[in-house]
């Protein structure tokens, strides 16, 4: 497992490739469906925890209108810097604040969010640090709020498994879906059940995985829950 440094640095380096991730058709797909799940309201608060270039927290927005608020959290600069400057260029700067935030340690108070939301950033940490996060997740929500999160999971035969099912998405996509199975295979990946299993001892209700085959990464895992 990475040392924590080590992860900031990594996506210091990255962050240009994962900006341009929401060009593509299948990382759309796994965001609108996150954003769908997620049954946003107006004036609601949220959480984007791990924002990166900040694409999540922008569609959050939208839903949750200028009596809402979106909190974006990151421990790289370079992507909060990214994220800032995509909420002015798409126009909900004022609804969206970006800050310095470990999900280990989530700079909030107890009950503050209607919704938690995090995409793709559980894989970064070891497997004790994500039951913590999962935990944090739990305690920054209201009674009855919820959370929706997606990341990567272990699977079996996962390059036979994708290259079959990227190609119902555009020719030019298929290298970038290649390219991120492999990289999230670096990290500490659990199973899907694992996955779920923590949001249970974490305290979460109503556990479901949400499958869309047609829309999420087979190597993926997107989890719906609400606090009890």
């Amino acid at each position: 497992m990475r040392e924590k440094e080590d992860v900031r640095k990594h996506f210091e380096n990255h962050v240009e490739q994962i900006q341009q991730l929401a060009q593509m058709t299948f990382y759309e797909n796994i965001l609108s469906t996150m954003i769908e799940k997620g049954e946003l309201k107006l004036g609601e608060t949220v959480l984007d925890a791990g924002t990166g270039p900040g694409w999540l927290s922008i569609r959050a927005a939208r839903r949750v209108g200028e009596g809402g608020k979106v909190f974006g959290i990151d421990i790289t600069q370079g992507m909060l810097e990214k994220a800032r400057h995509n909420a002015s260029a798409e126009g909900v700067s004022r609804i969206c604040e970006f800050r310095e935030g470990n999900v280990i340690k989530i700079p909030f108070p107890n009950e503050t969010f209607d919704l938690v939301l995090s995409n793709l950033m559980l894989h970064a940490l070891s497997e004790t640090e994500k039951q913590v996060a999962i935990k944090e997740f739990c305690r920054v929500l209201k009674p009855n709020g919820r959370a929706v999160v997606c990341d990567a999971v272990s699977s079996e035969d996962a390059d036979g498994t994708l290259a079959e099912w990227s190609k119902r998405f555009p020719a030019g996509e298929r290298g970038v879906i290649r390219y991120l199975s492999g990289h999230l295979r670096e990290w500490n990946l659990t199973s899907a059940g694992k996955l779920i299993g923590m949001f249970n001892l974490a305290g979460f209700k109503a556990i479901e995985r949400i499958e869309e085959p047609e829309k999420i990464l087979p190597v993926l895992c997107m989890v719906n829950a609400s606090k009890q």
